[in-house]
Parts: structure tokens; sequence; C-alpha cells
């Protein structure tokens, strides 16, 4: 059967821009923002392209074919430029209509009277996986939000970059529109097809990647307590069983340092709870202060905290312990026009080879208790094992 690739390319036209129209309109109801523009710009370059490079017959000197090829590499740099803006960064459209018309206007003057085809071929090769590399490489200095959607956006792009490097050394050997030889049907297909299948799956893992985005915003949110901001009761069992499963089998251990506000109750009926909201903030911006960024503070509830230090030894636990307490002395001295001269109490106990966070939990609230049974306002160790 006979491949009509004009009737082919017209329906990719019609196809590209009905889904860009679509994809903005998606965005725009999700952003409201004029930022949903560069999500149109790949799918309306691609489209233009395409209508300019229906005349599968015209030669290697037809205008039309340069103008649209022009507008296919606009549409691959303007795709990288979407994935910066979808991740807050300035746009550089700059670089890619630089970029582009230097091969343009070489193309119509240097590359036709010297004929250098395979040059020419190589040049657009180069620029679209240089494109689509910066694409990958955006979705891959963003890992940190370990999103499903992501990770296959990058490999999508990475891959589709190995393609086109590959087919940039093999331009000599390889026909229009993949290289410099003369059209053959079969080229046209497989690169309007990689084209279509490139801007559909884009389309449809960008839409998912932004309701993780969301989803995983909703669940960080349920993980936060409401007025200090730090994680939550829940958070701290979640993470705990996360962590539990990772130093399963491990040498080296956490550390887990609770702390309470003395006297928090007497507090509240002295000063008003307005003024104990005020405290608990101090106590959080105390641990804050001391800790190190990867280690994590937990509102375990009311006037009581919870650390969880991972790579610390025990002296070092209660080194950060003691810190935090001196630090929440200073800050909680004095609220507002009013003296309080709050201080706290901790408990520290490091996790041991095989032993459960519930045990170690109840070692550090165990030496908690006697910090307050010593007369407060100091940090003690909990001894390395403990009855059951």
């Amino acid at each position: 059967m006979q491949i009509d690739t004009s009737t082919l390319i017209t329906y990719s036209t019609v196809l590209m821009a009905v889904t860009g129209g679509l994809f903005v309109l998606f965005w725009w109801r999700e952003t409201r923002t004029r930022s949903a523009l560069w999500f149109g710009l790949p799918f309306l370059m691609g489209a233009t392209g395409a209508a300019f490079l229906i005349d599968t017959h015209a030669g290697p000197y037809d205008l039309n074919l340069k103008i649209g090829a022009w507008f296919v590499l606009m549409a691959y740099g303007f795709g990288w430029q979407a994935v910066r803006v979808f991740y807050g960064r300035r746009p550089l459209p700059i670089y890619v209509i630089g970029s582009t018309l230097l091969w343009l206007a070489l193309s119509v003057t240097v590359i036709d009277e010297w004929r250098l085809f395979a040059f020419s071929a190589a040049i657009r090769g180069v620029l679209v996986a240089a494109f689509n590399g910066l694409s990958a490489f955006e979705f891959w200095r963003n890992r940190d939000e370990q999103l499903p959607s992501q990770k296959i956006l990058f490999w999508i792009f990475a891959v589709y970059c190995a393609f086109d490097t590959v087919r940039t050394l093999l331009v000599s050997i390889v026909p229009l529109p993949l290289g410099a030889l003369p059209t053959e049907t079969w080229a046209i297909v497989m690169f309007n097809l990689m084209a279509v299948t490139l801007a559909l799956s884009v389309t449809v893992f960008m839409i998912a990647l932004s309701r993780e985005r969301v989803s995983m915003a909703n669940y960080q949110l349920a993980l936060r307590d409401a007025m200090t901001g730090v994680y939550n009761r829940r958070a701290y069992f979640d993470h705990m069983n996360q962590l539990g499963q990772m130093q399963e089998g491990a040498q080296s251990g956490y550390a887990l340092l609770v702390f309470d506000i003395d006297q928090f109750k007497s507090i509240n009926d002295r000063f008003g709870h307005e003024t104990g909201d005020m405290i608990i903030i101090r106590a959080t911006e105390a641990a804050q202060s001391v800790l190190r960024r990867h280690d994590k503070v937990y509102r375990f509830g009311g006037d009581e905290f919870v650390c969880v230090l991972t790579d610390t030894s025990l002296d070092e636990a209660f080194a950060a312990a003691e810190r935090i307490r001196r630090t929440f002395g200073q800050l909680a001295r004095d609220i507002g026009q009013q003296t309080l001269d709050a201080t706290i109490s901790a408990g520290v106990a490091i996790s041991r080879h095989s032993e459960t966070p519930e045990h170690t939990f109840a070692r550090a609230d165990k030496a908690l208790y006697a910090a307050k049974q010593d007369g407060r306002n100091r940090t003690i160790m909990a001894p390395e094992t403990m009855p059951a």
C-alpha cells in the first residue's frame, strides 16, 4: 500500500495544532497565568513547520522546506523553554531564536551555494539533540521531587536526544528529513511518527506531572503542623517507618531528641494561649536554627517535640540538645512586653542494631521524664539499653 506522505503530514499538522490548543487550555485553567502561552508555543511552531513541509516533492533549494525546518527546530527549542517555565525558571528564548536563525541564514546562503546539505542536516540534528538534552536536564536537576511522571519525561527526552545524536552522525547515509540524502517515504513517516509521538507523550505526562505535584503538595500539607510549619505526629510515624526499613541491618543508627517546654500549662494559664503559641514557635525556631538541614523536627503534640538526627553519635546528639536548650532560653526570655524565662527539658537516645523506633523513642521519652524529675531545664542521655 502506497502511503500519501502529504496527507500524513497534513493530519499531523492538525493533530499538533489541536493538541497544543487543548494543552494551553488545560494549563490556563490550572494556573490562570500567561505562562500557559509557553506551553502552546512548541505545538504552534510544530504545526506551522509541518504546514510548510506538506509538499514532499520540493527540492533541497526550496525556501518553504527551509522555513518549515526552521519552525520545527523552534518547536524543539521552545519545548525546552516550556520545561524551564514549568519549574519556575526564567525562559531563554534568545538562545533558541538565535541558534535556529543562524542555521536558516547559513542554509539560504553558504549551504545552498556550496551544496553543503550534509552539513546543514548535521546542524539540524545537533540543535534538536541539544534542545531535547536540555529538556532532559531540566527534569534531572529537579529529581528531588521524586514524582513518577518526572522520571518518565526525563527518559523520553534522553532517548530522543540519543536518537538525534545518532542520526546526526549518519546524515550522509540517511535520507531527508532524517539526514541529507534525497527524500524517501520511510524517512518521512519515521520522522513524522517520532515528532507526533513526542508531542503526545509529553502532553500526557506533563499533565500527569502537574497533577502529581498538586497531590504531593497536599500530602506535604497534611504532614505539616499548621502553626509552626514543622512536621507533625503523622509525619513522624511515616518517616520513622521509612527510616526503620533503611536502618534494618545497618550498623550506624540515628538519634532521637525528645523535648518539651517546662511548666507550659502554667505559662498558658498566666499569660494566655497567644503567648503560649509564641513560646511553641520559639521552640521550633530554636531547634531549626541548631540542627543540620537533613535533620527533622516534629511537633509531636502540644508542647512536645521530637528531633531525628541521622548519622549522629549519642554525644553529638546530646550536644545538639544542649544547644537547642540554650538557644531556646535566649529566644523565650522575653515575649512581647513580658519576661517569661521559659526553659525546656530534653531526653536523648540513640538507636541500636535491630531496635525498633518505638523502643528508641521509649528510651528517649524516659530520659525526658528523668530530666523533669531532676529539676527541669536540662538534658538527660538515655542508657543504651532498657528493659522492654
